[in-house]
């Protein structure tokens, strides 16, 4: 119990900054870039080539544009005031905003222009975002406006999505950084609260498709754990509303971070056959499926990234890790998680638990949201 109690405590301890936002690294905006795996340099690192994958980086040219470009508008949408650049991720930049109508503080996602091109493109990802707004979950993070701001001298055509600012959360992400391995009891409760949410969007007709460390926020009352989940669809609407193609994880069209993704949505293998029904929570049919097709995400594909997300922040390291992305992915495929240490305290029942959620057959992993809520339930 003491060490549970050392985990909360100094997960409380970043959760209780006094920040509503984790603060960007300015030096990034002007820096350089890798084109194979997007790592970020400041504008004054000596490097020529990327420290990862050894690539020629380039000057990131349209992070200067836009972000110069956004923090120069006076009011954005004519709606929000820009009040400074927060970070990035592999498809947005984000900023932290003032509604002047409600008087509130939002976060502001610009989806980066290299990922949208034509202006037909723009308009149907832009109508897509739309269709997020209509998840209503207390654990779901809300999406309050979205639309396209036309192009200036300064940027270009911005796609961009308004949500809410998560004044006392932090992303699974952010607290990893911050403390570490994560204590099992957290990660229990955080993904209790995960499953609640996921089986709800999945009665709506929504799977997520891009679950990682990044997109599950958390927050603590006590020992109580609060969840929110962000970004649903959106990698996955992206590519396939602007019918996308790309080399960014060296697969052929697939979407999603190399390190969370189950192998059958890269390689089509191990079933993942489509589940249409919303009685993913504790059915045992069709939730994993046979013979999917390459880049297909089912309940059981879903429950491959928890299954990930899980090893990652009880242990502070991926499952898998190679040395690019389709290295990692080609592991997924073909290599298996190695057992936890002694050290970590991480109970055998969870650990069967995160194995058998990373079981190469889809068939093999548990049948919904439901059957893995109630595994993690038997923990003690």
């Amino acid at each position: 119990m003491s060490s549970a109690s050392d985990g909360l405590r100094k997960i409380k301890a970043v959760l209780e900054r006094d920040e509503t936002v984790e603060q960007a690294d300015l030096s990034l905006i002007g820096g350089k870039v890798c084109p194979a795996c997007n790592r970020k340099y400041p504008k004054d690192s000596l490097s020529a080539v990327c420290t990862k994958d050894r690539t020629l980086l380039m000057i990131d040219r349209e992070h200067l544009q836009v972000t110069t470009g956004v923090l120069n508008e006076s009011r954005f949408a004519r709606r929000y005031q820009i009040k400074r650049f927060v970070g990035e991720g592999d498809l947005t930049q984000v900023y932290l905003a003032h509604d002047m109508e409600t008087w509130g503080e939002v976060l502001i996602k610009l989806i980066k222009p290299h990922m949208l091109g034509t202006p037909r493109r723009i308009r149907r990802f832009a109508d897509a975002l739309q269709e997020t707004m209509s998840l209503q979950h207390p654990g779901i993070v809300k999406v309050l406006d979205s639309g396209i701001m036309a192009e200036t001298k300064a940027a270009p055509p911005q796609v961009y999505v308004v949500v809410e600012n998560l004044k006392t959360y932090k992303s699974l992400k952010t607290i990893l950084h911050k403390t570490g391995p994560m204590a099992p009891y957290v990660v229990i409760e955080t993904m209790l609260k995960a499953c609640e949410i996921l089986q709800y969007a999945f009665e709506q007709g929504w799977l997520h498709k891009d679950l990682k460390p990044s997109n599950i926020f958390i927050s603590l009352e006590g020992e109580q754990v609060s969840v929110k989940i962000s970004d649903f669809g959106v990698a996955e609407r992206m590519f396939r509303s602007l019918e996308w193609e790309t080399n960014a994880t060296k697969t052929a069209s697939i979407y999603g971070h190399a390190a969370y993704i189950a192998p059958e949505v890269a390689f089509g293998a191990g079933g993942g056959g489509s589940k249409t029904s919303a009685d993913a929570g504790n059915s045992d049919e069709g939730a994993a499926g046979s013979g999917g097709s390459i880049g297909e995400n089912t309940v059981a594909s879903e429950i491959y990234s928890l299954g990930c997300i899980m090893y990652h922040v009880l242990k502070g390291m991926q499952p898998f890790e190679g040395n690019n992305d389709f290295d990692t992915l080609t592991q997924h495929m073909g290599k298996r998680p190695k057992p936890f240490a002694d050290e970590l305290k991480v109970p055998k029942e969870l650990e069967a638990i995160i194995m058998k959620c990373l079981e190469k057959d889809s068939k093999g992993r548990y049948n919904g949201f439901g059957e893995l809520a109630g595994a993690l339930n038997t923990v003690t």
